[in-house]
């Protein structure tokens, strides 16, 4: 999939007509169609469109009361990142226990029939099928996947996850993991998500009439770990001048920053430094990430009028800056992988800083809780969501 802010802008303006009570409507049924769903998730993943300008754009054309619902799963993927930035122990809690389990796991026979979809549940397999072909699943997909995966066939929740991250074009650290545990039950202490016979044939239109069995009894998963929220941190905020912008793939429309950055240069890095963790991403991932990250440079270059330069990392020392700017990105792949490329140049001399959008410091401190606190502060009423409008 080519991923840019054109294609993604088309996209939307696709989706528009159909954001309000038809997506309200239709949201839940997974029809093997794009007739449900916005399609938009890997373009705001890598934030080739803002959260903010969807909303506003929805709003144009739907009454606040018939967009909530689509107003909602944009504002899940703010939370989900700022609750993991407040907790971040479970990040590092589920890389652990991620390696210890890809080992032990490694030739165990009902994780390969997963995997390889052959389980003989024809939605799975279906769904395994789909995910590695597009990287994408619908959304009521991935709860009936996640809980088939942990409930039935009683894999860990973290591979499952793994696998998601691995494929899905839309996945960052935050969503996906967060997502599986709140399936399994670990997120909201004992409130897990069971998929049924019944439900997924009302909401695929019986496409997956076969004779399987699903466990449909199941009880939520347990931990011992308590997670305290822990300070949220952004860094300071500040004006760059004369600096070389970094793009990376947590956010390519850096037009936003224009009132507090005046780059002398738009950078990408070739060989950007890889995480000291494997994630295992799909070439289709990959090529998303890096046709999103050139697209957001030549857009860069152009409105801060200057050129851009994609180098190797042995060449950064050629650019002549003592800083090196790029958009912050929240726990996760990049997050690793930025903090590695500073360590780097640091020897160099050259100093990476980081440079925070205004939602993201607006509405991660309301994600402490569970997501019903963040809605009050969101999304409660037009009122409160035309104030978080504000924000620039």
């Amino acid at each position: 999939m080519i991923a840019n802010r054109e294609v993604a802008y088309a996209q939307l303006e696709k989706f528009l007509p159909f954001a309000g009570s038809e997506y309200a409507s239709k949201r839940n049924y997974d029809l093997g169609d794009d007739s449900s769903v916005s399609r938009l998730s890997p373009f705001i993943r890598r934030r080739l469109l803002h959260e903010r300008e969807i909303i506003e754009l929805v709003l144009e054309q739907h009454t606040f009361k018939n967009s909530e619902k689509f107003i909602q799963e944009i504002l899940w993927r703010s939370y989900w990142k700022g609750w993991l930035e407040m907790h971040p122990s479970v990040w590092e809690q589920y890389k652990s226990s991620l390696l210890s389990l890809r080992e032990s796991y490694s030739e165990n026979t009902i994780l390969q029939n997963a995997l390889q979809a052959k389980t003989g549940i024809v939605c799975f397999d279906a769904w395994v099928e789909q995910l590695k072909i597009t990287g994408f699943l619908h959304n009521h997909a991935r709860m009936w996947f996640a809980s088939i995966w942990i409930f039935t066939l009683k894999l860990p929740w973290q591979l499952g996850a793994d696998f998601f991250y691995r494929y899905l074009l839309d996945a960052d650290a935050a969503s996906n993991t967060l997502s599986w545990r709140w399936v399994a039950g670990l997120h909201t202490k004992g409130k897990h998500y069971v998929a049924t016979k019944e439900n997924i044939s009302k909401f695929t239109n019986n496409r997956f009439a076969s004779n399987y069995s699903l466990e449909e009894n199941a009880t939520a998963l347990s931990e011992n770990e308590t997670f305290l929220p822990e300070k949220l941190f952004f860094p300071a905020r500040k004006n760059y001048t004369g600096v070389a912008l970094l793009i990376n793939p947590e956010h390519c429309v850096v037009e936003e920053f224009e009132e507090r950055i005046e780059p002398n240069c738009i950078l990408t890095i070739k060989d950007l430094p890889a995480s000291n963790f494997n994630y295992h991403r799909s070439e289709i991932a990959i090529l998303c990430d890096k046709t999103a990250v050139l697209d957001a440079a030549t857009r860069a270059a152009e409105h801060y009028s200057c050129k851009h330069y994609d180098i190797s990392l042995k060449e950064i020392t050629s650019l002549a800056t003592s800083e090196i700017v790029t958009p912050f990105a929240a726990i996760g792949h990049t997050q690793e992988c930025l903090f590695e490329l500073g360590s780097i140049i640091s020897e160099k001399k050259i100093n990476l800083s980081f440079i925070t959008d205004n939602w993201d410091e607006k509405l991660y401190p309301f994600a402490k809780k569970g997501f019903f606190d963040f809605r009050k502060n969101t999304i409660e009423n037009e009122k409160v969501l035309r104030k978080l409008l504000e924000v620039y």
